[in-house]
């Protein structure tokens, strides 16, 4: 029987040795398993970070447009009804050139101060657009 004992204890340590590296190998499976659910969410994260900076660059692009197409109308609706006083006083020659010289002065403020909202609104359009550009680097 001793024989018969020393085999069933080595079956036995055998087996109890398969066991314990079938354990471990099940436990590296679903760490790998783990490790790549991770890595799955982090890529649909990062897609979906990506889809919200476009989105951001094109809303702040459209917003540019907007500002710039506001500010034209803003312009030309100003320098039409400056036009109306202006007009008037050139007519009258006391105040003729005097006139003509702040209206002119008035037109070159304005279109200064109007061209200053729209380039604003552009190099905010530009600035965001850089920014995430030089984030996505980082990413």
């Amino acid at each position: 029987m001793k024989g018969a004992d020393a085999l069933a204890a080595i079956a036995a340590v055998g087996t109890g040795v398969a066991a314990h590296r079938m354990w471990r190998s099940k436990k590296q499976v679903q760490e790998v398993e783990s490790a790549a659910h991770r890595h799955e969410a982090y890529l649909r994260e990062l897609e979906v970070f990506a889809e919200s900076r476009e989105r951001l660059v094109q809303q702040t692009e459209t917003t540019a447009a907007a500002v710039e197409l506001g500010t034209t109308v803003a312009k030309f609706g100003h320098h039409a009804i400056a036009a109306i006083p202006f007009t008037i006083l050139e007519a009258i020659p006391v105040t003729r050139y005097p006139t003509i010289a702040v209206h002119r002065t008035h037109d070159v403020i304005a279109d200064g101060a109007y061209l200053a909202a729209g380039r604003a609104a552009q190099a905010f359009s530009v600035w965001v657009r850089q920014s995430l550009s030089a984030n996505r680097e980082l990413t």
